[in-house]
């Protein structure tokens, strides 16, 4: 269930990727994508099994889109696990024309140096959005578009009032 989940996330992000396409881009690719193609980026963490299921979600959406009809490749791009490495690939992006929009799953929610990278990319027109981890929303939700996720804090709540209804004894 949690990897349909995760796949159709995926297909998500890149059926509003492909809409940004077929409505304007800007520049000429200079880096990363084929010529005349422009990118949108997955920028994830770290090598995991969850990331598998995410990287044919990204498979699934470019094809069931046909992003390659709109000038759009999608990529998964890793970084070192922590906030600095993350950092600087968000730095990485703003510089490179060829990127349209990017999904990111935040190594520290509270990071502020992480938030105003997003912000920078959204200046240049980049569309960003967090996907399975966010950032605190209360600081920084401006930083993103949207999240694509589940609020664990949430979802402990509601486990808890499900156990309560189902054992009021306790």
């Amino acid at each position: 269930m949690h990897t349909l989940r995760i796949w159709h996330a995926c297909r998500l992000f890149f059926l509003i990727a492909g809409s940004i396409a077929v409505i304007g881009c800007g520049e000429a690719s200079q880096t990363g994508a084929p010529a005349g193609q422009k990118r949108a980026v997955v920028l994830i963490n770290g090598n995991s099994p969850y990331w598998d299921a995410v990287r044919a979600g990204l498979a699934a959406g470019e094809k069931d889109f046909k992003l390659a009809n709109a000038g759009l490749v999608a990529v998964m791009e890793m970084n070192d696990n922590g906030a600095g490495g993350q950092i600087a690939k968000l730095q990485q992006f703003g510089t490179q024309s060829d990127i349209v929009a990017v999904a990111v799953s935040p190594a520290d929610a509270k990071n502020q140096a992480i938030a105003d990278e997003m912000r920078e990319l959204q200046k240049h027109g980049v569309h960003v959005i967090t996907l399975d981890g966010d950032l605190d929303r209360k600081e920084f939700r401006d930083a993103r578009r949207f999240y694509v996720g589940t609020d664990n804090y949430l979802a402990g709540e509601q486990a808890g009032i499900c156990a309560k209804n189902l054992l009021p004894e306790g």
